[in-house]
Protein backbone atom coordinates (compact mmCIF):
# COMPACT_ATOMS: atom_id res chain seq x y z
CA UNK A 1 0.00 0.00 0.00
CA UNK A 2 1.39 3.37 -1.01
CA UNK A 3 2.13 5.89 1.70
CA UNK A 4 -0.25 8.84 1.81
CA UNK A 5 1.60 12.17 1.60
CA UNK A 6 1.43 14.17 4.78
CA UNK A 7 -0.03 17.22 3.05
CA UNK A 8 -3.14 15.28 1.87
CA UNK A 9 -6.11 15.85 4.19
CA UNK A 10 -7.09 12.73 6.10
CA UNK A 11 -10.79 13.53 6.22
CA UNK A 12 -12.86 13.35 3.02
CA UNK A 13 -16.28 15.07 3.23
CA UNK A 14 -18.37 11.94 2.69
CA UNK A 15 -22.14 11.96 2.53
CA UNK A 16 -24.07 9.69 4.81
CA UNK A 17 -25.97 6.74 3.29
CA UNK A 18 -29.42 7.57 1.99
CA UNK A 19 -32.10 6.87 4.54
CA UNK A 20 -35.83 6.72 4.23
CA UNK A 21 -38.08 6.98 7.24
CA UNK A 22 -40.59 4.18 6.75
CA UNK A 23 -43.48 4.03 9.16
CA UNK A 24 -45.04 0.73 10.27
CA UNK A 25 -47.49 -0.57 7.75
CA UNK A 26 -50.86 1.10 7.97
CA UNK A 27 -54.20 -0.50 7.27
CA UNK A 28 -55.72 2.89 6.51
CA UNK A 29 -57.64 2.81 3.25
CA UNK A 30 -60.17 4.95 1.47
CA UNK A 31 -62.78 2.46 0.30
CA UNK A 32 -65.16 3.52 -2.45
CA UNK A 33 -68.39 1.49 -2.55
CA UNK A 34 -71.31 1.17 -4.97
CA UNK A 35 -74.60 1.82 -3.14
CA UNK A 36 -76.57 -0.29 -5.64
CA UNK A 37 -74.90 -3.47 -4.37
CA UNK A 38 -74.95 -2.63 -0.66
CA UNK A 39 -77.76 -5.11 0.08
CA UNK A 40 -75.46 -8.05 -0.60
CA UNK A 41 -73.22 -9.44 2.11
CA UNK A 42 -69.45 -9.21 2.09
CA UNK A 43 -67.74 -6.76 -0.23
CA UNK A 44 -69.89 -7.04 -3.34
CA UNK A 45 -70.21 -3.23 -3.28
CA UNK A 46 -66.46 -2.47 -2.93
CA UNK A 47 -65.35 -0.77 -6.16
CA UNK A 48 -61.77 0.14 -5.32
CA UNK A 49 -59.46 1.45 -2.63
CA UNK A 50 -56.88 4.20 -2.27
CA UNK A 51 -53.89 4.45 0.02
CA UNK A 52 -54.18 7.11 2.73
CA UNK A 53 -50.75 8.74 2.38
CA UNK A 54 -51.54 12.41 3.06
CA UNK A 55 -51.54 13.78 6.57
CA UNK A 56 -53.10 16.89 8.08
CA UNK A 57 -52.73 18.04 11.68
CA UNK A 58 -55.99 18.01 13.61
CA UNK A 59 -56.09 19.43 17.18
CA UNK A 60 -58.89 17.06 18.18
CA UNK A 61 -56.92 13.97 17.14
CA UNK A 62 -53.54 12.83 18.42
CA UNK A 63 -52.73 11.11 15.11
CA UNK A 64 -54.17 13.86 12.94
CA UNK A 65 -56.03 13.11 9.73
CA UNK A 66 -54.76 10.52 7.27
CA UNK A 67 -56.30 10.42 3.84
CA UNK A 68 -55.77 11.27 0.16
CA UNK A 69 -56.42 14.18 -2.18
CA UNK A 70 -60.18 14.39 -2.72
CA UNK A 71 -59.86 15.80 -6.25
CA UNK A 72 -57.84 12.81 -7.43
CA UNK A 73 -60.34 10.33 -5.96
CA UNK A 74 -63.48 12.01 -7.29
CA UNK A 75 -61.92 12.29 -10.76
CA UNK A 76 -61.25 8.53 -10.70
CA UNK A 77 -64.89 8.02 -9.71
CA UNK A 78 -66.02 10.18 -12.64
CA UNK A 79 -63.91 8.13 -15.05
CA UNK A 80 -65.45 4.77 -14.12
CA UNK A 81 -68.97 6.25 -14.35
CA UNK A 82 -68.44 7.14 -18.03
CA UNK A 83 -66.95 10.59 -17.41
CA UNK A 84 -69.82 11.79 -15.23
CA UNK A 85 -67.55 14.30 -13.49
CA UNK A 86 -70.36 16.77 -12.71
CA UNK A 87 -72.80 14.09 -11.57
CA UNK A 88 -70.86 12.08 -9.02
CA UNK A 89 -70.21 12.75 -5.35
CA UNK A 90 -69.18 10.80 -2.27
CA UNK A 91 -71.31 10.26 0.80
CA UNK A 92 -70.74 8.79 4.23
CA UNK A 93 -74.03 6.92 4.10
CA UNK A 94 -75.43 4.55 1.50
CA UNK A 95 -78.41 6.80 0.70
CA UNK A 96 -76.38 9.90 -0.18
CA UNK A 97 -77.82 12.04 2.60
CA UNK A 98 -74.54 12.87 4.35
CA UNK A 99 -72.01 14.22 1.89
CA UNK A 100 -68.34 13.50 2.43
CA UNK A 101 -66.28 16.31 3.93
CA UNK A 102 -62.59 17.06 3.54
CA UNK A 103 -59.85 18.39 5.79
CA UNK A 104 -57.79 20.92 3.84
CA UNK A 105 -58.66 19.08 0.64
CA UNK A 106 -57.85 15.65 2.12
CA UNK A 107 -60.51 12.92 2.24
CA UNK A 108 -60.09 10.99 5.49
CA UNK A 109 -59.65 7.22 5.36
CA UNK A 110 -62.80 5.16 5.77
CA UNK A 111 -65.80 3.94 3.76
CA UNK A 112 -67.58 6.15 1.22
CA UNK A 113 -70.37 5.50 -1.25
CA UNK A 114 -70.06 6.71 -4.81
CA UNK A 115 -73.36 8.40 -5.65
CA UNK A 116 -74.64 9.25 -9.13
CA UNK A 117 -77.10 12.14 -8.95
CA UNK A 118 -80.66 11.03 -9.60
CA UNK A 119 -79.93 7.35 -9.03
CA UNK A 120 -79.44 7.29 -5.26
CA UNK A 121 -81.02 4.54 -3.18
CA UNK A 122 -84.29 5.58 -1.49
CA UNK A 123 -84.05 6.18 2.24
CA UNK A 124 -86.57 3.96 4.08
CA UNK A 125 -87.05 6.80 6.57
CA UNK A 126 -88.03 9.20 3.78
CA UNK A 127 -91.67 8.67 2.70
CA UNK A 128 -91.15 10.77 -0.44
CA UNK A 129 -88.47 8.48 -1.92
CA UNK A 130 -89.37 5.40 -3.94
CA UNK A 131 -87.39 2.38 -5.03
CA UNK A 132 -87.19 2.18 -8.82
CA UNK A 133 -85.69 -1.29 -9.13
CA UNK A 134 -82.23 -2.74 -8.63
CA UNK A 135 -81.06 -2.08 -12.19
CA UNK A 136 -81.89 1.63 -11.90
CA UNK A 137 -79.95 2.10 -8.68
CA UNK A 138 -77.11 -0.17 -9.84
CA UNK A 139 -75.82 2.47 -12.24
CA UNK A 140 -73.42 0.93 -14.78
CA UNK A 141 -69.64 0.98 -14.40
CA UNK A 142 -67.13 1.22 -17.23
CA UNK A 143 -65.13 -1.97 -16.58
CA UNK A 144 -61.85 -1.37 -18.43
CA UNK A 145 -59.67 1.10 -20.25
CA UNK A 146 -60.62 -0.49 -23.56
CA UNK A 147 -64.30 0.31 -22.91
CA UNK A 148 -63.64 3.88 -21.79
CA UNK A 149 -64.16 6.79 -24.17
CA UNK A 150 -61.91 9.81 -23.86
CA UNK A 151 -63.85 12.96 -22.77
CA UNK A 152 -62.71 15.39 -25.49
CA UNK A 153 -63.20 18.99 -24.37
CA UNK A 154 -64.60 17.90 -20.99
CA UNK A 155 -61.57 17.43 -18.78
CA UNK A 156 -62.11 18.40 -15.12
CA UNK A 157 -61.27 22.05 -14.47
CA UNK A 158 -58.11 21.37 -12.45
CA UNK A 159 -56.64 19.45 -15.39
CA UNK A 160 -56.86 22.61 -17.48
CA UNK A 161 -55.01 24.87 -15.01
CA UNK A 162 -51.47 26.14 -15.44
CA UNK A 163 -48.66 24.24 -13.73
CA UNK A 164 -47.65 26.26 -10.66
CA UNK A 165 -45.42 24.29 -8.28
CA UNK A 166 -44.58 25.84 -4.91
CA UNK A 167 -42.61 29.04 -5.56
CA UNK A 168 -39.50 28.14 -3.57
CA UNK A 169 -39.14 24.95 -5.65
CA UNK A 170 -39.08 26.72 -9.01
CA UNK A 171 -35.79 27.42 -10.72
CA UNK A 172 -34.66 31.01 -11.03
CA UNK A 173 -34.32 32.56 -14.48
CA UNK A 174 -30.51 32.26 -14.32
CA UNK A 175 -30.72 28.58 -13.35
CA UNK A 176 -33.09 27.83 -16.20
CA UNK A 177 -30.80 29.59 -18.65
CA UNK A 178 -27.88 27.43 -17.49
CA UNK A 179 -29.78 24.24 -18.30
CA UNK A 180 -29.79 23.32 -21.97
CA UNK A 181 -33.39 22.83 -23.13
CA UNK A 182 -32.19 20.12 -25.50
CA UNK A 183 -30.62 18.05 -22.73
CA UNK A 184 -32.81 15.07 -21.90
CA UNK A 185 -33.47 14.90 -18.18
CA UNK A 186 -35.84 12.99 -15.92
CA UNK A 187 -39.09 14.94 -15.61
CA UNK A 188 -39.21 14.18 -11.88
CA UNK A 189 -35.61 13.90 -10.66
CA UNK A 190 -34.17 16.38 -13.20
CA UNK A 191 -31.12 14.15 -13.68
CA UNK A 192 -29.50 13.14 -16.98
CA UNK A 193 -28.19 9.70 -16.08
CA UNK A 194 -30.12 6.49 -16.76
CA UNK A 195 -32.90 8.17 -18.77
CA UNK A 196 -35.49 6.09 -20.62
CA UNK A 197 -38.58 7.02 -22.60
CA UNK A 198 -41.99 6.20 -21.14
CA UNK A 199 -45.24 6.29 -23.10
CA UNK A 200 -48.18 7.93 -21.33
CA UNK A 201 -50.74 5.89 -23.24
CA UNK A 202 -48.95 2.51 -23.59
CA UNK A 203 -48.12 1.39 -27.11
CA UNK A 204 -50.27 -1.71 -26.60
CA UNK A 205 -53.29 0.62 -26.75
CA UNK A 206 -52.60 2.09 -30.18
CA UNK A 207 -56.02 0.82 -31.36
CA UNK A 208 -57.72 2.66 -28.49
CA UNK A 209 -55.77 5.80 -29.47
CA UNK A 210 -57.01 5.60 -33.06
CA UNK A 211 -60.60 4.81 -32.13
CA UNK A 212 -60.72 7.75 -29.74
CA UNK A 213 -59.21 10.27 -32.15
CA UNK A 214 -56.21 10.98 -29.93
CA UNK A 215 -54.13 12.11 -32.91
CA UNK A 216 -55.63 15.59 -32.51
CA UNK A 217 -53.27 16.19 -29.57
CA UNK A 218 -50.11 15.50 -31.60
CA UNK A 219 -48.01 18.43 -32.76
CA UNK A 220 -46.85 16.64 -35.89
CA UNK A 221 -49.04 14.82 -38.45
CA UNK A 222 -48.83 11.09 -37.77
CA UNK A 223 -50.74 7.94 -38.54
CA UNK A 224 -49.51 6.39 -35.29
CA UNK A 225 -50.25 8.89 -32.48
CA UNK A 226 -49.12 6.53 -29.73
CA UNK A 227 -45.51 7.28 -30.73
CA UNK A 228 -46.03 11.05 -30.82
CA UNK A 229 -43.53 13.11 -28.82
CA UNK A 230 -46.52 14.52 -26.93
CA UNK A 231 -47.24 11.00 -25.61
CA UNK A 232 -43.73 10.41 -24.28
CA UNK A 233 -41.97 11.57 -21.14
CA UNK A 234 -38.41 10.97 -19.88
CA UNK A 235 -37.86 9.17 -16.61
CA UNK A 236 -34.94 7.53 -14.90
CA UNK A 237 -34.96 3.79 -15.56
CA UNK A 238 -36.07 2.87 -12.05
CA UNK A 239 -38.91 5.40 -12.11
CA UNK A 240 -40.01 4.24 -15.56
CA UNK A 241 -40.27 0.66 -14.26
CA UNK A 242 -42.47 1.75 -11.37
CA UNK A 243 -44.47 4.06 -13.64
CA UNK A 244 -45.20 1.21 -16.06
CA UNK A 245 -46.37 -0.96 -13.17
CA UNK A 246 -49.17 1.53 -12.49
CA UNK A 247 -47.91 2.20 -8.96
CA UNK A 248 -48.07 5.97 -9.40
CA UNK A 249 -49.66 8.58 -11.62
CA UNK A 250 -49.15 12.29 -12.24
CA UNK A 251 -52.19 14.43 -11.47
CA UNK A 252 -52.99 18.10 -10.69
CA UNK A 253 -53.10 19.03 -7.01
CA UNK A 254 -53.54 22.34 -5.20
CA UNK A 255 -50.20 24.10 -4.95
CA UNK A 256 -48.86 25.79 -1.83
CA UNK A 257 -45.71 27.62 -0.77
CA UNK A 258 -45.78 25.65 2.50
CA UNK A 259 -44.59 22.06 2.40
CA UNK A 260 -45.59 19.49 4.96
CA UNK A 261 -44.85 15.84 5.54
CA UNK A 262 -46.57 14.01 8.37
CA UNK A 263 -47.85 17.32 9.64
CA UNK A 264 -44.39 18.88 10.07
CA UNK A 265 -43.51 21.95 8.04
CA UNK A 266 -40.21 21.62 6.22
CA UNK A 267 -38.61 23.14 3.15
CA UNK A 268 -37.12 19.74 2.30
CA UNK A 269 -40.39 17.80 2.53
CA UNK A 270 -42.99 16.94 -0.07
CA UNK A 271 -45.98 19.26 -0.49
CA UNK A 272 -49.28 18.34 1.03
CA UNK A 273 -52.59 19.70 -0.10
CA UNK A 274 -53.31 23.31 0.80
CA UNK A 275 -56.83 24.25 1.91
CA UNK A 276 -59.01 25.47 -0.94
CA UNK A 277 -59.93 29.14 -0.41
CA UNK A 278 -63.43 29.64 0.87
CA UNK A 279 -65.62 32.56 0.02
CA UNK A 280 -65.71 35.26 2.69
CA UNK A 281 -69.11 36.95 2.95
CA UNK A 282 -67.43 40.35 3.19
CA UNK A 283 -64.97 39.83 0.36
CA UNK A 284 -67.20 41.53 -2.23
CA UNK A 285 -67.02 44.83 -0.34
CA UNK A 286 -63.47 44.49 0.93
CA UNK A 287 -60.96 43.62 -1.82
CA UNK A 288 -58.28 42.94 0.77
CA UNK A 289 -60.30 39.93 1.96
CA UNK A 290 -60.83 38.48 -1.52
CA UNK A 291 -59.14 35.06 -1.64
CA UNK A 292 -56.54 34.46 -4.30
CA UNK A 293 -57.45 31.93 -6.98
CA UNK A 294 -56.36 28.39 -6.22
CA UNK A 295 -53.19 27.38 -8.03
CA UNK A 296 -52.48 23.83 -9.18
CA UNK A 297 -49.36 21.84 -9.95
CA UNK A 298 -48.92 18.43 -11.54
CA UNK A 299 -47.53 16.05 -8.95
CA UNK A 300 -46.93 12.37 -8.26
CA UNK A 301 -49.77 10.46 -6.63
CA UNK A 302 -48.80 7.01 -5.35
CA UNK A 303 -51.62 4.52 -5.92
CA UNK A 304 -50.04 1.37 -4.55
CA UNK A 305 -50.62 0.64 -0.87
CA UNK A 306 -48.35 -2.38 -0.68
CA UNK A 307 -45.57 -2.48 1.90
CA UNK A 308 -42.92 -2.44 -0.84
CA UNK A 309 -44.18 0.96 -1.98
CA UNK A 310 -43.96 2.61 1.45
CA UNK A 311 -40.48 4.01 1.00
CA UNK A 312 -41.26 5.03 -2.59
CA UNK A 313 -44.31 6.94 -1.38
CA UNK A 314 -42.24 8.69 1.27
CA UNK A 315 -39.82 9.94 -1.38
CA UNK A 316 -42.08 10.72 -4.31
CA UNK A 317 -45.72 11.17 -3.21
CA UNK A 318 -46.76 14.78 -3.99
CA UNK A 319 -43.46 15.52 -5.76
CA UNK A 320 -44.14 18.09 -8.50
CA UNK A 321 -42.96 17.87 -12.11
CA UNK A 322 -40.12 20.10 -13.22
CA UNK A 323 -41.82 23.25 -14.63
CA UNK A 324 -39.87 23.36 -17.89
CA UNK A 325 -41.14 19.94 -18.99
CA UNK A 326 -44.88 20.51 -18.60
CA UNK A 327 -45.25 21.86 -22.13
CA UNK A 328 -43.50 18.91 -23.76
CA UNK A 329 -46.37 16.45 -23.36
CA UNK A 330 -50.12 16.68 -23.87
CA UNK A 331 -52.24 16.76 -20.73
CA UNK A 332 -54.86 14.75 -22.56
CA UNK A 333 -52.43 11.84 -22.80
CA UNK A 334 -51.55 12.27 -19.12
CA UNK A 335 -55.26 12.12 -18.25
CA UNK A 336 -55.63 8.95 -20.33
CA UNK A 337 -52.68 7.50 -18.41
CA UNK A 338 -54.47 8.24 -15.14
CA UNK A 339 -57.53 6.36 -16.38
CA UNK A 340 -55.36 3.46 -17.56
CA UNK A 341 -53.85 3.14 -14.09
CA UNK A 342 -57.21 3.33 -12.32
CA UNK A 343 -59.13 0.58 -14.13
CA UNK A 344 -57.10 -2.37 -12.74
CA UNK A 345 -58.32 -1.34 -9.29
CA UNK A 346 -61.76 -2.57 -10.36
CA UNK A 347 -60.58 -6.14 -10.96
CA UNK A 348 -61.76 -7.59 -7.68
CA UNK A 349 -65.15 -5.91 -8.02
CA UNK A 350 -65.52 -7.42 -11.48
CA UNK A 351 -63.92 -10.84 -11.10
CA UNK A 352 -64.86 -11.79 -7.53
CA UNK A 353 -68.52 -10.81 -7.74
CA UNK A 354 -71.14 -13.47 -7.07
CA UNK A 355 -74.09 -11.32 -8.23
CA UNK A 356 -75.10 -9.89 -11.64
CA UNK A 357 -73.57 -6.50 -12.43
CA UNK A 358 -74.43 -3.58 -14.69
CA UNK A 359 -71.56 -2.63 -16.99
CA UNK A 360 -71.09 -0.12 -19.80
CA UNK A 361 -69.10 -1.45 -22.74
CA UNK A 362 -68.11 -0.24 -26.20
CA UNK A 363 -70.20 -1.63 -29.03
CA UNK A 364 -69.71 -0.34 -32.54
CA UNK A 365 -69.52 3.44 -32.47
CA UNK A 366 -71.40 3.77 -29.19
CA UNK A 367 -71.79 2.22 -25.76
CA UNK A 368 -74.12 -0.45 -24.48
CA UNK A 369 -75.40 -1.15 -20.98
CA UNK A 370 -75.21 -4.89 -20.30
CA UNK A 371 -75.92 -7.20 -17.38
CA UNK A 372 -73.19 -9.76 -16.74
CA UNK A 373 -73.38 -12.83 -14.56
CA UNK A 374 -70.57 -13.88 -12.21
CA UNK A 375 -67.54 -14.89 -14.27
CA UNK A 376 -69.03 -13.71 -17.56
CA UNK A 377 -67.03 -10.50 -17.81
CA UNK A 378 -63.76 -12.40 -18.10
CA UNK A 379 -65.10 -14.16 -21.20
CA UNK A 380 -66.03 -10.80 -22.74
CA UNK A 381 -62.54 -9.45 -22.07
CA UNK A 382 -60.88 -12.56 -23.49
CA UNK A 383 -62.80 -12.08 -26.75
CA UNK A 384 -61.63 -8.49 -26.97
CA UNK A 385 -58.02 -9.42 -26.15
CA UNK A 386 -58.03 -12.04 -28.91
CA UNK A 387 -59.02 -9.30 -31.37
CA UNK A 388 -56.33 -6.97 -30.06
CA UNK A 389 -53.70 -9.69 -30.21
CA UNK A 390 -54.57 -10.45 -33.84
CA UNK A 391 -54.34 -6.76 -34.68
CA UNK A 392 -50.96 -6.45 -33.00
CA UNK A 393 -49.64 -9.50 -34.84
CA UNK A 394 -50.12 -7.58 -38.08
CA UNK A 395 -48.17 -4.68 -36.58
CA UNK A 396 -45.06 -6.56 -35.45
CA UNK A 397 -43.05 -5.55 -38.46
CA UNK A 398 -43.27 -1.88 -37.50
CA UNK A 399 -40.09 -0.52 -35.95
CA UNK A 400 -40.03 1.83 -33.02
CA UNK A 401 -37.29 3.94 -31.51
CA UNK A 402 -38.09 2.79 -28.00
CA UNK A 403 -40.28 0.42 -26.01
CA UNK A 404 -40.11 -2.18 -28.81
CA UNK A 405 -40.68 -4.80 -26.18
CA UNK A 406 -44.29 -3.67 -25.73
CA UNK A 407 -45.01 -4.23 -29.40
CA UNK A 408 -44.05 -7.85 -29.62
CA UNK A 409 -46.80 -9.86 -28.02
CA UNK A 410 -50.16 -8.29 -28.53
CA UNK A 411 -52.22 -5.85 -26.55
CA UNK A 412 -53.19 -6.25 -22.94
CA UNK A 413 -52.02 -9.87 -22.72
CA UNK A 414 -48.42 -8.69 -22.97
CA UNK A 415 -49.12 -5.53 -21.01
CA UNK A 416 -50.43 -7.64 -18.13
CA UNK A 417 -47.22 -9.71 -18.06
CA UNK A 418 -45.18 -6.49 -18.24
CA UNK A 419 -47.02 -5.10 -15.25
CA UNK A 420 -46.49 -8.36 -13.41
CA UNK A 421 -42.73 -8.15 -13.91
CA UNK A 422 -42.53 -4.43 -13.17
CA UNK A 423 -41.90 -3.28 -9.61
CA UNK A 424 -41.90 -6.83 -8.22
CA UNK A 425 -45.59 -7.40 -8.73
CA UNK A 426 -45.25 -11.09 -7.90
CA UNK A 427 -44.14 -10.06 -4.41
CA UNK A 428 -47.02 -7.60 -4.16
CA UNK A 429 -49.52 -10.35 -4.92
CA UNK A 430 -48.19 -12.50 -2.07
CA UNK A 431 -49.40 -9.86 0.38
CA UNK A 432 -52.98 -10.78 -0.43
CA UNK A 433 -52.74 -14.58 -0.19
CA UNK A 434 -54.91 -14.74 2.90
CA UNK A 435 -57.64 -12.64 1.31
CA UNK A 436 -57.49 -14.64 -1.90
CA UNK A 437 -57.85 -17.91 -0.01
CA UNK A 438 -60.98 -16.56 1.65
CA UNK A 439 -62.22 -15.35 -1.73
CA UNK A 440 -61.77 -18.78 -3.29
CA UNK A 441 -63.67 -20.44 -0.46
CA UNK A 442 -66.42 -17.84 -0.56
CA UNK A 443 -66.74 -18.01 -4.34
CA UNK A 444 -67.09 -21.81 -4.28
CA UNK A 445 -69.72 -21.59 -1.55
CA UNK A 446 -71.87 -18.85 -3.09
CA UNK A 447 -71.45 -19.22 -6.85
CA UNK A 448 -72.96 -21.76 -9.21
CA UNK A 449 -70.43 -24.32 -10.42
CA UNK A 450 -68.81 -23.20 -13.64
CA UNK A 451 -65.88 -24.19 -15.79
CA UNK A 452 -65.11 -20.52 -16.31
CA UNK A 453 -64.37 -19.35 -12.79
CA UNK A 454 -62.71 -15.94 -12.89
CA UNK A 455 -59.06 -15.70 -11.98
CA UNK A 456 -58.44 -14.51 -8.45
CA UNK A 457 -54.96 -13.13 -9.20
CA UNK A 458 -55.66 -10.75 -12.06
CA UNK A 459 -55.11 -7.55 -10.10
CA UNK A 460 -52.24 -6.28 -8.03
CA UNK A 461 -53.97 -3.01 -7.37
CA UNK A 462 -56.82 -4.07 -5.13
CA UNK A 463 -57.45 -6.49 -2.34
CA UNK A 464 -60.69 -8.25 -1.43
CA UNK A 465 -61.77 -6.73 1.84
CA UNK A 466 -64.25 -8.43 4.10
CA UNK A 467 -64.01 -6.08 7.01
CA UNK A 468 -67.16 -4.79 8.64
CA UNK A 469 -68.30 -1.61 6.96
CA UNK A 470 -67.86 1.41 9.17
Amino acid sequence: MANVPADVPADVPLKRPLRVQVHPRSKRRIRIRHPGYSKYRGSEDLLFQFAALDHVDEPSSREGIWGAHYGTIITACGIITNNAFDQVYLSKDVYGKEHATTHHGILEHGNYWLQLRGRELPDPQDPTSTHQGDKFHQYPIVPSFWNWSFPHGKLPAEWQQQHNPPTHLQLSDSEEEEQDEEVDRCYLANLQIGIEKAHLVPTAHYIWMNQNGMDQYCEEPTSFPVDSKRNIISLMANLRTVFNSGAFVIVPKPSSSTLMTNGQSSVDSQPIINPTPTTNPTSSTNPALTPEPQLYAFAVHVLSFHQDAKDFGKLYHNLTIQPKYIRKFAREYLFARFAWAIFPFLNNFLHLSTVPQQLLIIEGKGTKNITVKPGQFKGIEMSRKAYTSASNSRKRGRSSSDENVELGDGGDAYEERWRCRSAGRERWLSDYEEDRDRCRSRYRDLSPKSDNEPSLTDSFSTEASYENKA
